[in-house]
């Protein structure tokens, strides 16, 4: 079983294009076949790891409640590194999303600031003093940038300097690589203490090896760690092309919806949560999207010193 990859072009070392690549000798491209019913519900199960803010929750429930595919657990707790998420899920299919960063670190601030979640994993922190309160959008979202790119050498004495929410830097190669197995680890460029007193198995050296790690990543490490550990790794951006993918490695064939000629039928709804998704009754040709009553920022429109400052 190969490895099904979606990527644009520009992305990472060059290596993707705008299409897909499977690595095997038997390429799908070859033998699509299109069902003229919904997905049948297949015994094989999905293992979805959940990168923060790339689409996975609306990803996670369109699979489970419009293609009634066999999922585990829920889109939460896949949100976890992927090594040992893939070695514990053997026989799933093993899936994930990835999402253009610059847009990605922007979602990962909004998050952080307009999310209920965000509001309650924050509140003991400094987050609203610094990037948060009466600030508009655009210059809370300078001053969180500001505050990851000033001086780096503080982190690693303050593990509350991520304000308990997200650390943006190469949090999804993070999350394709970091050590644990805990639910919401990628967050956290430099895991804490505490979160290891609650695993009751790390030392004192494990955790400063592990916060290394995360600081010397290699585009290399990313990579494998990818190959080795996923079946379909697919774009936020083409989530729906990534999804036929799935559908077709789960069923060997392609759901109606995923014919071209079905693209102007398509109907987004959007959802502030994922209960309330769940609870809707969905036809296949709904495209949906989870809020979080979170704002859409414009990446686009921001100011060069902002995105200077992503760039950073």
């Amino acid at each position: 079983s190969g490895i099904s990859i979606f990527m644009p072009m520009g992305t990472h070392m060059n290596m993707f294009r705008h299409q897909h690549i499977h690595v095997d000798g038997n390429p799908y491209q070859h033998t699509h076949k299109v069902a003229k019913t919904s997905s049948p519900r297949s015994e094989r199960k999905i293992a979805f790891l959940h990168i923060p803010k790339t689409g996975g929750a609306a990803f996670f429930t369109s699979l489970q409640k419009q293609h009634h595919m066999n999922m585990i657990g829920s889109s939460w707790q896949a949100e976890t590194c992927l090594p040992k998420f893939g070695a514990r899920t053997p026989g799933a299919l093993r899936v994930t999303l990835l999402r253009s960063p610059w847009p990605h670190i922007v979602s990962l601030y909004a998050e952080c600031r307009y999310s209920t979640w965000g509001a309650a994993v924050t509140q003991h922190t400094n987050f609203s003093n610094v990037c948060g309160g009466m600030q508009s959008t655009v210059d809370g979202l300078e001053a969180w940038l500001k505050h990851f790119t000033s001086d780096f050498k503080l982190y690693r004495r303050n593990f509350q300097s991520d304000f308990n929410c997200y650390h943006p830097q190469d949090l999804q190669a993070r999350a394709l690589t970091c050590l644990s197995d805990r639910a919401f680890a990628s967050h956290h460029l430099i895991p804490s203490f505490h979160s290891y007193k609650l695993d009751q198995a790390k030392s004192v050296a494990q955790l400063e090896q592990d916060q290394l790690h995360n600081l010397q990543l290699k585009s290399s490490d990313v990579i494998r760690s990818a190959l080795r550990h996923t079946d379909v790794l697919g774009l936020s951006e083409l989530s729906r092309a990534t999804m036929c993918m799935v559908l077709f490695r789960m069923n060997k064939m392609l759901p109606d919806v995923c014919s071209c000629d079905m693209v102007s039928k398509l109907h987004v709804r959007d959802f502030a949560n994922v209960s309330q998704a769940n609870a809707a009754q969905l036809s296949a040709n709904d495209v949906v999207r989870i809020t979080h009553n979170v704002p859409h920022i414009e990446f686009a429109s921001l100011p060069a010193h902002v995105l200077n400052l992503i760039a950073k």
